[in-house]
C-alpha cells in the first residue's frame, strides 16, 4: 500500500497511475455483463447470440487486449472480433433488436472502462464519440430500440452510477464524452458526427434505389445508407470502427443478401456475417411454434424465419401454386355460346356482391360476382379464427374494337340481368366515369355505389387465396395474365407491370372485399370445419383433404367426404338452430 499525494493506493493502482494505463477497470466478461444484476441482469444469451455481440463489440487495440489478456490471448481475441463489418442474416423473432441494445450497452461500457476514449483513439478535445442505430421509420426507431434501451440502462446499477441522461431519441453519459442516438432511414444530418458504431436495423426493409428519385435516391435508399455510415466509420475510427448490418430478407438478392453474398464470395477483409433461422439463434422459440404462420403463406414465413426468400422483388403473390389451386372448383358458368349454363342460378339462395371495373381507357371493363360459402376454422397466429369462405360466381369482361371504346349499356344491362338473377346486397364501382352508371342503377332500384380497390382489399383476397378460403373457376387471363404479375410498390400500392392490365383483378378484389365485409349479414351460416391434417396438406386440392365436414338439417349428423358419420353436439345443433 502506498500513500501518493493523500491517496491510498495498493501496488497495482500505483503501477497503472504511473504508466498512465489505458483502462480504469478491466472489462468483465460479455456472460457476466449481461447476466450479473449489477449490469443488465438479463438471462443468459444463445451461443449465437453471444458471438454476434462479441463481434459487435471488440472497439479496443491489440496492445490493450494484450495487456490485461496476456500476449497471446489478446492477440488471439483481436484477431479473431476486430471487424469494420458484421451482417447479420437471421430470421424474425431471432432476437435481433436484443442483441442490439445489448452491443450498444457493452459498447458504452468498454468506453467508461478507458481512462480517457477521446485521447485513446486520437480524438481532438471536445467531441463526443457517437453510437448510432438506425431503424426503417421513426416508430420503429422509438418503439423497438430506443425506449427498450433507455429502460434497459435505467434499470441498471452500473449505468446509474455512470450517470447519464436520457431524452427523445438520445441519450448522454456524464462521466465520458459518449452518446447514443436513436435515428431512422428517412432523417438527414448523421454526417460530420463522431460514429465509432452504427446499427442498420432491419435494412432490407430499407427502400431501394429504384423506389426513389433524385435526391432522395442519393439520401434515403439502403445503399445510399449503407455507403454514408461505412465511409463515415472508416475515416473516423478504421481500425475498430462497425458498421452492423441486421435483418432478415425480404426477397432473394436484396439489400442483405447483396452484402451476405459479396462478403461470402470475395472474402471481405475483417468482415463477419451469419445467415442462421429463428430457432437456431433464439432457444425460445421452436419450429413446431410456427407452423401456423408455414399454413397460411409458406413463402413469407420461410423469408421471414429461415431467411430464405422467394425470387421475385415485388410480386404481390408469391405462391403460384396456391393460387393457381384457388381456381380449381368448379365450372365455367357460361357455355361456348356465351349463354349461362342452366345450373347458374339463385336456388342455393345466397346473397351475392358485385364489383365493376371500367377501365381508365374505356377499351376494356371487367365484373365479378361472389358469395359467402360458409366459415371455415383456420388455425392463425392468434388462435383459431372462424372466417368466411368466399366463392367466385362469375368473372366476365368486355373489351372493345381497337380504336373504339366499349357500349357502357352492355354493362349495365348485363348487371341488371345479374340483379334479376339472383338477390344482389351490393354493386360497386371504381370511381372512373361510374357516375352516370351509378345513378341510372339506383334509380332502378340496384344498391349501387362506389369503391376504390385499394391494398386492404387485395390484402383480404390473398389471405382468402392462402387460406384455401377462395374457390372459383379457372380464367387464365385472371390468373395467369393478371393476378400472378402484380406488383407490389413501395408496400402499399398494386399495381400491373407496364404492359400489363388488373380488370379482372380489380373486379375479383373489390367483390371478395365486399362479401368479407358484410358476410356476417347472410341470414343462412354453414360452418365448415377442417382437421389438422387437412390443413397441413396446404398445397393440395380440396378434394384431398383430410376430413371436410358440413352440418346435414335434416338429420342434425356429421357427414364427411369419408363417408363417416358422426352426431353433431346438442350444443352446435342448439346454437345453429338460434341462428
Amino acid at each position: 500500500m502506498s500513500d501518493y499525494m493523500g491517496l491510498n493506493l495498493d501496488f497495482k493502482d500505483f503501477d497503472r497511475l504511473l504508466n498512465q494505463d489505458e483502462l480504469v477497470e478491466e472489462p468483465v466478461s460479455l456472460d457476466v455483463f449481461v447476466e450479473d444484476k449489477h449490469f443488465l441482469n438479463l438471462p443468459p444469451l444463445s451461443d449465437i447470440q453471444t458471438e454476434i455481440v462479441k463481434q459487435s463489440t471488440q472497439i479496443f487495440k491489440e496492445d490493450t487486449l494484450q495487456k490485461y489478456m496476456g500476449d497471446d490471448a489478446g492477440s488471439d481475441y483481436y484477431n479473431k472480433y476486430t471487424q469494420n463489418e458484421v451482417i447479420c442474416q437471421l430470421g424474425k423473432g431471432s432476437g435481433k433488436d436484443h442483441c442490439s441494445r445489448i452491443a450498444l450497452a457493452r459498447t458504452v461500457y468498454l468506453l467508461h472502462c478507458l481512462r480517457d476514449p477521446i485521447g485513446y483513439y486520437g480524438k481532438a478535445t471536445g467531441v463526443y464519440i457517437d453510437l448510432l442505430n438506425l431503424a426503417v421509420n421513426a416508430q420503429q426507431a422509438q418503439r423497438v430500440f430506443f425506449e427498450p434501451l433507455k429502460n434497459l440502462l435505467l434499470s441498471s446499477p452500473y449505468f446509474n452510477e455512470v450517470g447519464f441522461e436520457p431524452r427523445v431519441s438520445e441519450i448522454f453519459f456524464f462521466s465520458r464524452p459518449v452518446r447514443c442516438f436513436s435515428g431512422h432511414s428517412e432523417s438527414e444530418g448523421w454526417e460530420g458526427y463522431e460514429v465509432l458504431s452504427v446499427v442498420l436495423d432491419e435494412i432490407s426493409a430499407f427502400k431501394t434505389d429504384s423506389e426513389l428519385k433524385g435526391d432522395l435516391r442519393s439520401k434515403g435508399s439502403a445503399s445510399a445508407i449503407y455507403n454514408m455510415s461505412k465511409l463515415s466509420v472508416m475515416s473516423r475510427f478504421p481500425e475498430v470502427g462497425k458498421v452492423i448490418l441486421l435483418s432478415f430478407p425480404r426477397y432473394k438478392g436484396d439489400f442483405i443478401q447483396q452484402r451476405y453474398s459479396s462478403a461470402v464470395d470475395k472474402n471481405e477483409p475483417k468482415t463477419w456475417y451469419i445467415k442462421a433461422s429463428t430457432w437456431d439463434v433464439n432457444p425460445t422459440i421452436e419450429r413446431h411454434q410456427l407452423e401456423s404462420e408455414y399454413i397460411r403463406n409458406p413463402i413469407e414465413a420461410r423469408a421471414r424465419f429461415e431467411c430464405e426468400p422467394p425470387s421475385m422483388e415485388d410480386a404481390y403473390f408469391r405462391d403460384a401454386d396456391l393460387v393457381r389451386n384457388a381456381f380449381t372448383y368448379h365450372d365455367d358458368p357460361i357455355d361456348e355460346d356465351g349463354a349461362f349454363k342452366p345450373w347458374f342460378n339463385s336456388e342455393d339462395g345466397k346473397v351475392r356482391y358485385m364489383h365493376i371495373d371500367l377501365g381508365l381507357k374505356r377499351d376494356r371493363a371487367a365484373l365479378c360476382m361472389v358469395h359467402g360459402g360458409g366459415f371455415t376454422e383456420i388455425k392463425t397466429s392468434m388462435g383459431t379464427e372462424l372466417l368466411p369462405v368466399v366463392n367466385v360466381d362469375l368473372v366476365y369482361y368486355w373489351e372493345a374494337i381497337p380504336g373504339q371504346e366499349i357500349n357502357f349499356s352492355s354493362v349495365r344491362q348485363m348487371i341488371i340481368d345479374l340483379s334479376r338473377k339472383f338477390d344482389v346486397a351490393s354493386v360497386t364501382f371504381d370511381q372512373w366515369q361510374s357516375v352516370d352508371m351509378v345513378q341510372t342503377l339506383r334509380s332502378l332500384g340496384v344498391n349501387a355505389d362506389f369503391h376504390s380497390v385499394k391494398k386492404t382489399d387485395y390484402d383480404t383476397l390473398m389471405t382468402a387465396i392462402y387460406d384455401k378460403r377462395l374457390r372459383g373457376y379457372w380464367n387464365e387471363i385472371l390468373v395467369e395474365d393478371e393476378l400472378l404479375k402484380l406488383r407490389l410498390l413501395n408496400n402499399a400500392k398494386i399495381d400491373h407491370p407496364t404492359k400489363g392490365t388488373k380488370d379482372l383483378a380489380d373486379a375479383l378484389a373489390g367483390a371478395v372485399f365486399a362479401c368479407a365485409k358484410n358476410i356476417s349479414h347472410d341470414t343462412e351460416i354453414e360452418i365448415e370445419v377442417v382437421t389438422t391434417a387437412g390443413i397441413n396438406e396446404k398445397y393440395e386440392h380440396e378434394k384431398d383433404m383430410a376430413d371436410v365436414l358440413m352440418a346435414s338439417p335434416d338429420n342434425h349428423e356429421w357427414t364427411s367426404v369419408n363417408s363417416q358419420t358422426k352426431i353433431m353436439p346438442d350444443e352446435l345443433r342448439d346454437w345453429l338452430g338460434i341462428v
